[in-house]
């Protein structure tokens, strides 16, 4: 048994429960793992903690630190978050694998999330960062390297997520609301799956084929 505790914003609304119900299907209809939303719109990095001191912004404290808490299971953090807001603007981004100084504040900035969600209580944390958002191309598919920057250096008990800006960015706008950044059920189904596989592979299982095929059949069914 675990918990699993999705921890984004307003992109990250509809996926959790596209994951409960895989993971149910997996484990033939019982509750083995519980999957729970800690999310909040307008969200990413900068807005869940305070990155100069440290300290936990009100959205952690009420919605995140609470179901790391309350809790009697091992529990995994499953971070899907973003750097908007880590230089000053929220277009202010990475510009290019180049950039290296970006580079190295966005992986200070994913490395006090990650130890503060460790602090707090999680056993492990798994992360991943925004899908494609257009507008702010780029630097938010740059986001990337921060992660990969960060993950370099091995810490312990944290792990990079699946890549969801990619398989996102090639059924833009399809799989996404008339907003044309916010996801509709294909793109939550197709970051469900992702988020999916990627735990199954942590955990060196099998990933079942039906689990593809569900988010094809979303790719192939736009709503």
């Amino acid at each position: 048994p675990r918990t699993v505790v999705v921890n984004g914003y307003s992109t990250s609304f509809q996926w959790p429960s596209m994951l409960q119900r895989k993971v149910d299907r997996y484990f033939d209809g019982r509750r083995v793992i519980e999957v729970k939303s800690a999310t909040h719109g307008g969200t990413p990095i900068a807005k869940w903690m305070d990155l100069e001191t440290g300290q936990p912004l009100s959205p952690w404290l009420q919605k995140l630190r609470p179901l790391l808490k309350d809790t009697e299971t091992p529990t995994i953090v499953l971070g899907q978050q973003s750097l908007q807001w880590v230089f000053g603007e929220r277009t202010k981004g990475i510009r290019d694998a180049q950039d290296t100084a970006a580079i190295k504040t966005g992986a200070n900035a994913i490395r006090q999330y990650a130890e503060l969600l460790v602090d707090d209580g999680a056993d492990a944390v798994v992360i991943a960062m925004h899908i494609y958002k257009h507008g702010m191309e780029p630097a938010i598919g740059n986001e990337r390297l921060a992660l990969q920057k960060f993950i370099e250096s091995s810490p312990a008990r944290i792990f990079a997520g699946p890549d969801v800006w990619q398989p996102t960015s090639k059924v833009w706008p399809q799989a996404f609301r008339a907003d044309k950044v916010h996801p509709n059920e294909m793109g939550a189904e197709i970051m469900a799956h992702h988020w999916f596989q990627r735990l199954l592979e942590l955990g060196g299982h099998e990933v079942p084929s039906w689990s593809e095929d569900e988010m094809k059949h979303a790719i192939a069914n736009p709503p």
